[in-house]
């Protein structure tokens, strides 16, 4: 297994994705659950070590992920290709959250609907790259969880 396997995988990923869904929950104002739909550019943002480093020196309010991306323009720019070019790996890493009961998928409205609402306390020898991909979940939760789904494709230049 090569290194970009052992760090961008399903388990990364699905831990990923459920601290993700828990913060947009959280930080959303009616704690809405997440569309899947919007789950589809974490994984790809989130392994970028460049753009994580600058969402984890942020912190959650919405006003620090328009700073981010108006710092950082070039972090965003091919989203949507990388998003294409990861949405396996996210489908897998989200069946994945759904087997070992981190998410329920709501098939009727296509929602993550977190689980487990404690952290997961793992250790692992991946150290602060881990570390650094859970705490830009997080925000990414958070700042999603304050927009709307147009908002969100403005500001990355995505289509879903």
């Amino acid at each position: 297994m090569n290194s970009f396997e052992t760090v961008q995988n399903e388990a990364l990923g699905a831990h990923a994705i459920w601290e993700y869904s828990r913060f947009y929950n959280e930080y959303s104002e009616t704690h809405e659950y997440s569309p899947v739909i919007l789950a589809l550019p974490v994984l790809p943002i989130v392994f970028n070590a460049r753009a994580r480093g600058e969402i984890c020196n942020r912190n959650f309010r919405e006003g620090s992920l328009l700073r981010t991306i108006s710092d950082t323009r070039d972090l965003y720019s091919g989203l949507q290709d990388r998003m294409e070019g990861l949405v396996g790996l996210t489908l897998k890493s989200l069946y994945l959250a759904s087997a070992v009961d981190l998410v329920q998928y709501d098939e009727r409205d296509s929602l993550i609907i977190p689980k487990r609402k404690t952290p997961l306390n793992i250790e692992l020898s991946y150290g602060k790259e881990y570390d650094q991909i859970i705490q830009a979940s997080r925000r990414i939760g958070a700042w999603f969880g304050q927009l709307d789904i147009s908002e969100i494709m403005i500001h990355f230049n995505v289509v879903f």
